[in-house]
């Protein structure tokens, strides 16, 4: 009866009425989501493929769509995310909140004798650094109420925002303050890394960028910001990875935990790692690089088969959608490694 019931999906699936059916399909998506299709039409300069994605940012907007993990709804939260760490890889050290809530005016005078980042956990590129005295609670506030009325799911549809309950808190921040701490982003896809970029000065407006791959060597390429493609400040030429890049791969891929795809966040702050983020969205879906290899490279490692939405069971049209996607994939995979 099951198999039964399995067979005229697949076999519509794998119709010819179905390939003819997905460019219609393709733009009735790119219609729903029409500011983000506007968007990626800016930043990218070509229409998006979403039925049947093959390059990275395809695939991104593609996630958007119809990648519907449970757990990114957790990796968004920068609160929740915290607690799959710890169980996940409990010997990577996370900032410690010393306040949540919603109104920094609550928080006590005392927890300010050390340096503290104000952030909110449903959204992101929202902080304040906060040195070791008491704030204007006042002003904090004012700029907080902003920040807890932002929906984030909703700027570039990042689905995994939508669940998130909008928070604020204050965490601990890492280094002395007299170095700069190291923000490192590393790349994942499955089982491999495909890039790690370090920052210097991330957000203060004095960032200095620099691309590795994932044996530490130095890539002759910047991350091009859109939609303008500026060239960020480099890293000095010289500038070699301080930390180990072996445990840097091994502690993104521990946490990444296979997922096809995610940028795992850590801080180096000169002794040790710390977590920093799991990011689903990288670049809110949108990334080019000066040497376009590198966008190659990572379009080929992201394999799409190893997603949640294809390996999970699904039902009515996502099934057969599935199934003829599958097709598709194969395909592809086995025309590139004819």
């Amino acid at each position: 009866m099951g198999t039964a019931s399995v067979k005229p999906a697949r076999q519509f699936a794998q119709s010819s009425l179905v390939d003819w059916l997905m460019p219609i399909v393709n733009l009735g998506i790119l219609t729903r989501y029409m500011w983000t299709t506007i968007v990626y039409i800016v930043y990218c300069r070509k229409l998006p493929n979403v039925v049947f994605p093959l390059d990275l940012n395809e695939k991104m907007y593609w996630r958007k769509v119809f990648d519907r993990d449970p757990l990114y709804i957790t990796f968004s939260d920068k609160l929740a995310v915290k607690d799959y760490v710890k169980k996940t890889a409990p010997d990577v050290d996370c900032a410690s909140v010393v306040w949540r809530g919603r109104d920094i005016r609550q928080s006590p005078d005392s927890i300010y004798s050390r340096r503290l980042m104000f952030k909110p956990n449903h959204c992101a590129g929202f902080m304040v650094r906060l040195e070791a005295a008491v704030p204007d609670k006042e002003a904090l506030q004012k700029k907080a109420e902003g920040w807890l009325k932002y929906k984030q799911w909703r700027v570039y549809s990042e689905w995994g925002y939508r669940g998130v309950v909008p928070e604020l808190f204050l965490e601990e921040r890492f280094g002395t303050g007299e170095e700069e701490v190291l923000d490192l982003n590393v790349y994942t896809y499955g089982d491999k890394v495909g890039l790690i970029i370090a920052t210097l000065g991330e957000k203060t407006g004095k960032d200095r960028v620099g691309l590795f791959d994932s044996n530490g060597k130095r890539l002759k390429a910047y991350r091009q910001l859109l939609p303008f493609r500026k060239k960020p400040n480099p890293l000095p030429e010289d500038f070699a990875l301080p930390v180990s890049v072996d445990d840097l791969c091994e502690k993104a891929l521990r946490l990444a935990k296979g997922r096809d795809h995610l940028r795992v966040d850590l801080i180096w702050d000169g002794s040790a790692l710390h977590f920093c983020e799991l990011t689903i969205y990288s670049g809110g879906g949108f990334r080019a690089f000066s040497d376009h290899s590198i966008t190659d490279q990572l379009s080929e490692i992201w394999d799409l088969r190893k997603s949640w939405f294809m390996t999970a069971p699904q039902s009515g049209w996502r099934k057969w959608y599935k199934s003829w996607l599958e097709r598709k994939l194969q395909h592809e995979v086995g025309e590139h490694h004819a």
